[in-house]
């Protein structure tokens, strides 16, 4: 149990925290030298998402456990951030998609700059509203076994839907 304990508490979270740290590289590469604001988006929302990364091996880590009493809202800021970035992401994604249908079939119209702001204030609002309603809905949970004592972060979205329907 000994060596799960090791892994758990120091490798894994040294692995995750180099992992973050190219994506973060990466995603400088992407600032400094890119010019469509769709990509910079993209890399905003994608540094987000993994700004949570290492947060969460120590939110699980044994020493956290011990001298931490501020969990809850370690566990909310992380789930909130990464609801964030996950769906500003997706949404991003989806935005470009659209944008490369427009390129490609209405040639000779210049695109607009009020569409495109639009476009990027409808990628924030919308998860945002989605992190917001994380925040009503998270919940920590402490377990114990004979060994250890574990931690767990959840997002309970819309409990009494779940009830009704279930």
């Amino acid at each position: 149990m000994n060596r799960f304990v090791l892994v758990q508490n120091t490798i894994l979270p040294v692995i995750y925290s180099l992992t973050s740290l190219l994506v973060l590289i990466g995603s400088g590469l992407i600032y400094r030298y890119n010019k469509s604001i769709f990509l910079l988006n993209l890399a905003i929302a994608d540094t987000l998402s993994d700004l949570t990364i290492p947060i969460q091996f120590i939110f699980r880590s044994k020493y956290f456990l011990k001298k931490c009493s501020c969990s809850l809202y370690i566990c909310l800021l992380s789930k909130s951030i990464e609801i964030l970035g996950y769906n500003a992401s997706t949404l991003t994604i989806c935005i470009i998609a659209v944008d490369r249908f427009h390129l490609v079939y209405i040639q000779l119209k210049q695109r607009h700059r009020m569409k495109i702001r639009c476009a990027l204030l409808f990628i924030w609002i919308l998860p945002s509203l989605f992190s917001t309603s994380g925040l009503i809905s998270i919940k920590v949970n402490t377990y114990f076994n004979s060994y250890q004592q574990l931690i767990s972060c959840q997002i309970l979205f819309f409990p009494l839907t779940a009830k009704i329907f279930f």
